[in-house]
């Protein structure tokens, strides 16, 4: 452990109590049974010796989109539920609408934020543990990753809707 530095790397929105930070091994051994090329499993390759077992033969991609998935979503969700709590309590500068949620451009952008995380909280619930060949692969591979397409925007979009306050 001498040889590992730690740094303070994680500044995430929501998560800083998960501790998590970037640990540095600079110049340290690693034997070649310890590491694993990104650019192998981004390409389907699993070096592993457990070739045989179904569950360590899933690829990278698919595995690593459906655990980031829920993150995704979750802040979706809760930046939405911020949004629409402040619009009825929050004005639209050079406006006449006293509050956000009375202006029909907030409530295009709430339908908006909703529907998109609506339809990627869907297609995470249709992902399971199956093989599937392709075309059916390829359909499998855009619900694992619409999750993530649909959710990213939303809180985007509600941040803007929301504007800022100091």
């Amino acid at each position: 452990m001498s040889e590992l530095t730690i740094e303070d790397t994680w500044f995430v929105t929501g998560m800083k109590g998960t501790g998590s930070n970037t640990v540095v091994a600079d110049g340290v051994f690693v034997p070649a049974h310890r590491f694993v090329s990104v650019f192998k499993l981004l390409g389907g390759a699993n070096d592993n010796p457990y070739k045989d077992e179904v569950l360590y033969r899933a690829p990278f991609m698919p595995g690593g989109t459906i655990v980031l998935a829920g993150p995704h979503l979750g802040l979706a969700r809760a930046a939405l539920d911020l949004v629409i709590e402040k619009a009825s309590t929050r004005g639209i500068a050079y406006t006449f609408y006293d509050v956000q949620a009375d202006a029909p451009i907030t409530q295009l952008a709430v339908a908006k934020a909703a529907a998109l995380i609506d339809v990627a909280e869907l297609l995470a619930a249709t992902i399971g543990p199956r093989e599937l060949p392709c075309p059916r692969g390829a359909r499998l591979r855009q619900r694992v990753t619409g999750p993530e397409v649909g959710a990213v925007p939303a809180p985007g979009s509600a941040g803007r809707l929301g504007g800022r306050s100091s």
